[in-house]
């Protein structure tokens, strides 16, 4: 569980926390174009990532001080990828072009000129971590998996959350291998009755751990799994010596509650910004 000593909200926190997430998005392109087909670019704290046509993970990162020059580079970056669209996130430490403290604030309007619009509201929830002992029933059993037991991953992961078109088995099969198998990466099935039930994954970078995607079989919902697994990656970022853990949601969703009840606080909230580009 956490402790109470949290962070303070401020442009700080924020910038950590979202280039954390950069970071988190990097894992997924990695590799050169020819392999993947994915492509990132760098201007400074600034990139934008291109994973495939239709991902939200096509998305650019502004931290606060860029000009409109440069927003408007990596837009344009866009067009030598097949990107049905680019995202961009309005948060508290990036809402005002250059830095400038004026009102109103100005990134929005520009982006909007620019053929964007507000697709969703989302939420950042933030914990500093502690090793917390977290007793699940008899029938319940929590297992955790390194980069080296990936296959083993996989295996339950695909009675957890199968997928029956076997093209799209085979490329989440390989996605994981290739993109979330490194020692950053941490992997967690929850067993109902020795049955794989809900599936995690905590990724690390630097000192902070990013609570990112998971699953819960529809007949095994209602038995806390979901919190277990939220558990066991808190747990995981304090032994990894992470001073924040944190996880992104929609906003009053069930995640959401869950992140809550264990202790997590409210990071900041951002809108995702879309400009369609096909």
């Amino acid at each position: 569980m956490p402790n109470i000593d949290f962070p303070i909200h401020n442009q700080t926190l924020v910038q950590k926390l979202y280039l954390a997430h950069a970071d988190y998005l990097q894992e997924y392109c990695r590799y050169d174009i020819e392999i993947t087909g994915r492509a990132f670019n760098q201007r400074g704290n600034n990139r934008a990532f291109f994973v495939h046509k239709l991902s939200m993970k096509n998305r650019i990162i502004l931290m606060g001080d860029e000009t409109p020059e440069l927003i408007s580079e990596l837009i344009e970056w866009y067009d030598k990828y097949d990107a049905e669209a680019c995202n961009i996130e309005i948060n508290p430490s990036n809402l005002y072009v250059s830095a400038q403290q004026e009102y109103p604030p100005k990134l929005t309007d520009f982006l909007i000129q620019r053929g964007f619009f507000a697709s969703s509201f989302r939420t950042v929830w933030v914990c500093a971590p502690e090793v917390s002992k977290m007793e699940t029933p008899p029938d319940i059993t929590i297992k955790r998996f390194e980069s080296d037991e990936i296959d083993a991953f996989i295996e339950d992961l695909n009675v957890a959350e199968k997928i029956e078109d076997k093209e799209r088995a085979k490329a989440r099969e390989d996605e994981i291998r290739r993109d979330e198998g490194s020692n950053d990466w941490i992997h967690y099935i929850a067993y109902v009755d020795k049955i794989p039930s809900a599936t995690a994954t905590l990724f690390i970078t630097e000192d902070v751990g990013y609570l990112a995607w998971g699953y819960t079989r529809p007949e095994a919902r209602n038995q806390g799994l979901h919190g277990y697994l939220i558990n066991e990656r808190v747990n995981d970022s304090a032994l990894r010596g992470c001073s924040l853990s944190f996880s992104v949601t929609n906003f009053n969703d069930q995640s959401s509650m869950n992140l809550q009840r264990l202790g997590f606080r409210l990071a900041y909230n951002y809108i995702r910004f879309v400009k369609k580009l096909n």
